[in-house]
């Protein structure tokens, strides 16, 4: 059932706005220890007060939860980010010409290319300086 709001006596509010209504209100209120009785308004009391707790609680809840999230986005921030490794086959082509480019870089290493892999070899322990940064070249 639809309320049609033009037919509606907006006339009947004004009775509720009216001075005398607040007083009916506290007349209300005053007489009703005596028309409801103790216990009910005690269990209304008790449930008004569980209520009330319970906001409380979800208040206090809520802002331990923000705070939380907070604290979860600032971690997030500082956690770098780390790279992927991944395999990538080196064709010989490409291999034979990186191979041909160490020779050129360090001269006083033998560099042979042995199928998919390099070897890496000195004729004396003074160009270990050299070949430390050869297999460096090699792995970045």
């Amino acid at each position: 059932m639809a309320m049609n709001f033009k037919s509606f006596d907006w006339r009947s509010l004004k009775k509720y706005t009216s001075a005398k209504s607040a007083g009916d209100l506290n007349a209300f209120l005053e007489q009703l220890p005596q028309n409801v009785g103790q216990s009910a308004l005690m269990a209304a009391g008790i449930a008004w007060a569980v209520g009330a707790a319970i906001g409380l609680y979800a208040t206090v809840e809520s802002k331990k939860l923000t705070e939380l999230r907070a604290e979860l986005r600032e971690t997030e921030a500082l956690k770098p980010s780390v790279p992927a490794i991944r395999d990538v086959p080196v064709s010989q082509d490409e291999l034979k010409k990186f191979a041909e480019t160490l020779t050129e870089l360090y001269p006083r290493l033998q560099i042979r290319q042995q199928g998919a892999s390099l070897n890496i070899t000195a004729a004396e322990t003074s160009n270990f300086g050299q070949f430390r940064e050869a297999v460096g070249h090699v792995q970045n």
